[in-house]
């Protein structure tokens, strides 16, 4: 008897091409939909063997779509993400009950070191200014900036991405200084301790995983040791630094510069603060990316049918 699985996804996201593979040894339901409640994902898969779902078109997963799962002896064997970050998903209850959750790794490193890179030079250059007086109908000024040809840039997590923000950042001439929680070693960058990497150097970039051993960790006591001047990037999570210390840094001028997502400072008067720049969550949204996040989210469920569960997030 052939297995089943469910593709649950905005329009958009994937097409029938993409899982050619996948339906030539299973049977495939495939619904697209804007947004979907839990109630109605538990209805939409109870006789499914495998859920490839797409984040946006839910957003949460609690602890009682795993239990229902497991209480009502679904025949599901895994569900596989098309996403890295897994909170929204509730991992310690997939867990907990026994579902196989996977995630996707490593698909977008590329581009959000890219993005993180390409946030930096948009603030030594200054050309948040010009673009904010355009947006202002004021007359355009030429701006005194900076270079990073010799400068240091901490790089505050050598993941995937920190570990490739380095690589590029050194191709540019910095010199890199890294903080991570285990030693890594990587050509070229200097591990140091936090205290050291925020008093060191003239750029940083954030890229530690959010977890409840991160979320504001980059407090008073590491902004206050920055250079004055320092510009912080984080395309990671704004849970990661103290958002009111680091507006009376920027305030003062000593922390001449911070870029983030969008999320990261909503709602936050960081968002008014000329020197803040802030964009979508577009850093990953490239076709390099989703042609990776495609092939992995499919893949996923392709060794899942062979009993290989590579991807666990937990």
């Amino acid at each position: 008897m052939r297995q089943t699985a469910i593709i649950v996804t905005i329009p958009g996201m994937i097409e029938e091409k993409d899982w050619q593979l996948l339906s030539k040894i299973a049977d495939i339901e495939y619904v697209e939909k804007d947004i979907v409640a839990q109630d109605e994902l538990l209805d939409l898969i109870k006789d499914k063997d495998y859920l490839m779902l797409n984040f946006d078109v839910i957003k949460k997963l609690d602890e009682n779509f795993y239990k229902t799962i497991k209480e009502k002896n679904f025949k599901l064997k895994a569900l596989s993400t098309d996403i890295t970050g897994m909170d929204w998903a509730s991992p310690q209850f997939a867990k907990k009950y026994g579902i196989k959750l996977l995630y996707i790794p490593s698909y977008s490193t590329i581009s959000v070191a890219e993005f993180s890179l390409t946030s930096l030079l948009i603030h030594v250059k200054k050309l948040h200014l010009t673009f904010l007086d355009k947006k202002l109908n004021k007359k355009e000024e030429p701006r005194k900036n900076n270079v990073v040809i010799d400068k240091t840039l901490g790089i505050v997590g050598l993941g995937e991405i920190g570990t490739r923000m380095a690589e590029i950042s050194m191709g540019v001439g910095m010199k890199i200084v890294a903080y991570n929680r285990s030693p890594k070693n990587v050509k070229g960058v200097e591990q140091v301790s936090l205290e050291d990497l925020f008093k060191k150097s003239d750029y940083i970039s954030i890229h530690l995983k959010n977890t409840d051993d991160t979320v504001g960790l980059i407090n008073e006591k590491y902004l206050s040791l920055c250079k004055d001047g320092v510009i912080i990037i984080n395309q990671a999570s704004g849970r990661l630094i103290d958002k009111d210390v680091l507006l009376k840094f920027i305030k003062m001028g000593k922390i001449a510069g911070y870029s983030c997502s969008s999320e990261g400072i909503e709602g936050h008067p960081l968002a008014d603060e000329e020197n803040v720049t802030a964009f979508p969550a577009q850093a990953w949204f490239t076709d390099h990316s989703l042609n990776n996040l495609k092939i992995i989210w499919i893949e996923n469920i392709l060794n899942a049918m062979q009993g290989k569960f590579e991807n666990l997030a937990y």
